[in-house]
C-alpha cells in the first residue's frame, strides 16, 4: 500500500495497536497466508536491493526512533494490515490519516 502522507509515531503507534488487534483476531491459517506474502515481498526486495543490515533492523526496533524510522515502521505496518485485510477478506484497516 503506497501513501502520500506521511507517517508519524503516533499514526505508527496506531498501525500496530490496529495491527496487533487483526493479527489476534485472525485464523492460523489465515496468518500463514500472510506470512508467506510478505516473505516474498522482502525476497522480492533482496532480489533487487541487497541485504538489510541487522544494524538497520536493530535501528528501527529501538525505542528511540526518529521520524523517518517512524515513516519505515509505519509504512511496514500498513503492508502488513494490507496484506492481512487480503488474505481474510477485512476492510477494517484505515490509513493514518483516517484513525485520527
Amino acid at each position: 500500500m503506497q501513501t502520500e502522507e506521511r507517517i508519524g509515531l503516533q499514526d505508527a503507534r496506531r498501525l500496530l495497536d490496529q495491527a496487533e488487534q487483526l493479527l489476534n483476531q485472525s485464523h492460523p491459517g489465515d496468518l500463514a497466508r500472510c506470512a508467506r506474502l510478505l516473505a516474498l515481498n522482502v525476497a522480492i526486495y533482496k532480489m533487487r536491493f541487497g541485504e538489510i543490515g541487522e544494524e538497520d533492523y536493530l535501528r528501527l526496533l529501538r525505542s528511540d526512533a526518529s521520524d523517518s524510522q517512524a515513516e519505515v515502521f509505519g509504512q511496514g505496518l500498513q503492508e502488513l494490515l494490507t496484506t492481512l485485510m487480503l488474505v481474510t477478506g477485512s476492510d477494517e484497516c484505515h490509513s493514518p490519516r483516517e484513525l485520527n
